[in-house]
């Protein structure tokens, strides 16, 4: 009855994305020597594609290894590697915790040019080294280090805020920290 006057189809989904990587965990802990109990650890995240498609008329883009910030529209930060790796010893009332974090450099586009820059790669240590009190299960005392190295944070042209990618990176340097535990239960 009548014409049509209003359509509402806000959901529409005419475009496409394809996305493929692999994660690979490893984990080992060596018997106890004596010297203490070694456990190592392992994890990497590698994107080999990640293809958008906005609509069935337009080519379809690999982005991996790019930065284009969210606020402009973007997937943000889509690098091709992300790994952290880490050692802990323990013996008796004593651990220590050395981890390091690793994220691939990416290219972005300048905001109003034509030009495109590469966002350095960035390899971060954290440390940490705690003791437990004689009645190991209830307190623990920890002194920590993250970012010993004081890396800075990449620069980053095109981030909507701060020129830098706060979903991928830490903007905070050296962070000494000291943390008191206690299990109530």
């Amino acid at each position: 009855k009548g014409n049509i006057s209003y359509i509402n189809a806000p959901l529409m989904n005419l475009g496409n994305r394809d996305v493929s990587g692999m994660d690979v965990a490893l984990s080992m802990q060596l018997k106890d020597t004596g010297f203490g109990l070694f456990k190592f650890t392992a994890n990497a995240s590698h994107l080999t594609k990640y293809s958008n498609q906005v609509n069935p008329d337009m080519p379809s883009l690999n982005v991996v290894g790019t930065f284009v910030d969210e606020a402009t529209g973007g997937n943000g930060a889509l690098p091709d590697w992300k790994m952290n790796a880490g050692i802990h010893w323990s013996r008796r009332r004593l651990e220590a915790n050395y981890t390091m974090h690793y994220v691939s450099s990416l290219k972005e586009k300048i905001p109003d040019t034509l030009f495109t820059r590469n966002i350095s790669s960035v390899l971060t240590h954290d440390v940490q080294l705690s003791v437990r009190a004689k009645n190991y299960k209830t307190m623990r005392m920890s002194l920590g280090i993250d970012n010993l190295l004081d890396t800075e944070t990449p620069f980053s042209a095109a981030a909507f805020n701060d020129n830098y990618d706060s979903r991928t990176h830490d903007i905070r340097g050296r962070f000494w920290y000291l943390r008191f535990e206690y299990d109530f239960f």
